[in-house]
């Protein structure tokens, strides 16, 4: 479940640009990797290109790229 807060609730522990930035920029550059590579991998019936996908999956969609994105919350206080 995706739990999304304003990006000044942290403040003043983290600025609003850099929280902006990072979910604009950065953070959806691994979305975007993510839905490219999950698009390509159901549109193959190559099992060669499905495992070719894999490292691709793994990068964008695995680890804290995508984690962080299901433990925002609304206040600083219940901030995982």
């Amino acid at each position: 479940m995706l739990i999304m807060f304003m990006n000044q609730a942290l403040e003043p522990y983290i600025a609003t640009e850099i929280m902006t930035l990072h979910y604009t920029k950065h953070h959806q550059t691994y979305v975007n990797g993510l839905n490219a590579a999950e698009e390509a991998y159901a549109s193959t019936d190559s099992t060669a290109k499905k495992i070719s996908l894999q490292s691709a999956l793994k990068f964008n969609g695995g680890g804290a790229h995508i984690l962080d994105c299901t433990v925002r919350t609304r206040s600083l206080s219940s901030f995982c």
